[in-house]
């Protein structure tokens, strides 16, 4: 699925991580890409394959700012891991929006 507009890795994070302030914002501006931004952002989690639990620790990790030690701990794991889980998912979102824009650009 293509979307109208190409995305940073970081843009879909700070979409994820400020959704309600998104959403509000489009609300008292009547700029809808916003919410735009925000279901854009849930469509590339969704088409990343980012399962239930990799998304808790990206929730600690970018939306709380806890460290990967202090993530780790939280969920009983290890840090390595949660940085692993980290860097994998930040590289299946970068693939989406690679073919995204490839998309667009067809």
């Amino acid at each position: 699925m293509a979307v109208s507009t190409c995305y940073s890795v970081e843009e879909i994070i700070a979409a994820v991580i400020n959704a309600d302030s998104y959403i509000n914002k489009a609300a008292d501006t009547g700029h809808f890409s916003f919410v735009e931004t925000v279901i854009d952002a849930g469509l590339a989690i969704k088409a990343a394959k980012i399962s239930e639990q990799h998304m808790k620790i990206l929730y600690y990790r970018w939306a709380v700012g806890l460290t990967q030690q202090e993530t780790a701990s939280l969920l009983n794991m290890q840090r390595a891991t949660v940085a692993k889980i980290e860097s994998r998912s930040k590289q299946k979102l970068q693939a989406v929006l690679e073919q995204w824009e490839e998309e667009s650009n067809v």
